[in-house]
């Protein structure tokens, strides 16, 4: 299989992908939601034990915004656009063998999405989380459907109304990660004989049960965030992105 934004490589009982799209930071554009859904498709006939996602020098700056926004013009190409990751997060959140995604530098917005789907999250001491998707029209579906559980409301209100961009350390807090550690591959790799202890099928089936009602309500929450993006706000919100201007709903007040 030739890939262009990702690596796929076995180690034992280890799938590790790294990926590496475009530019400074990696960004969840089609090309990468399509490489990895393929990998995810063969990985559920693999006989690995353990699937780990890391995004080489960064996890990632999220959504690609300035592709957003190309297919936000044309219902059809959204659609298409939008249906693709809503299959990638279920196939990644489905998986019937424990993932693991190891953050390095930062992870926002749709790059923190895939960090809560997967079961484990390690992260280096330096890597920074945001979800600022609200300043341009969008919301986090993922996060929405997690965050009350993993940090409560008023938290969850906090981190997504104001943007803010927070620390490991405060991520670990939070819920956001497991681990923080100066080598997130190192700890993962002490991590990996406590992990295998599990029986395979025992795990698959936690995940199963773990996912009811879950998936259908992710779904639903794509649904929304579809409908959100044919919206003028959504692309008045997108095109100030791009063209690097603040979007109409927002004036900067007079001092």
């Amino acid at each position: 299989m030739s890939l262009e934004t990702l690596r796929a490589s076995r180690e034992g009982p280890v799938t590790w992908v790294r990926f590496k799209t475009k530019g400074k930071y990696n960004v969840v554009n089609s090309k990468f939601i399509g490489e990895l859904q393929d990998v995810l498709r063969k990985e559920q006939r693999s006989d690995s034990r353990l699937f780990v996602l890391e995004g080489e020098g960064n996890f990632g700056a999220g959504i690609d915004l300035e592709e957003l926004y190309e297919v936000s013009r044309h219902s059809e190409a959204s659609n298409k656009f939008l249906d693709a990751l809503r299959d990638l997060f279920l196939s990644l959140l489905s998986l019937r063998k424990i993932t693991i995604s190891i953050v390095k530098e930062m992870a926002y917005g749709a790059s923190l999405e895939l960090v809560l789907l997967t079961d484990l999250a390690i992260s280096s001491p330096e890597a920074k989380f945001s979800s600022p998707g609200a300043k341009w029209g969008l919301f986090p579906p993922v996060l929405l459907m997690f965050g009350p559980s993993i940090m409560g409301i008023r938290r969850l209100n906090k981190f997504l109304l104001t943007g803010e961009v927070v620390d490991a350390q405060q991520a670990y807090n939070m819920g956001l990660v497991d681990y923080v550690a100066s080598s997130p591959e190192q700890e993962f790799r002490k991590l990996i004989p406590v992990l295998l202890r599990n029986g395979p099928q025992v795990v698959g089936l936690m995940k199963k049960i773990r996912n009811r009602g879950v998936e259908e309500a992710l779904v639903s929450h794509m649904k929304e965030l579809s409908i959100q993006l044919t919206t003028d706000e959504t692309r008045e919100g997108l095109r100030a992105f791009v063209f690097r201007k603040s979007p109409p709903w927002f004036r900067s007040p007079s001092p």
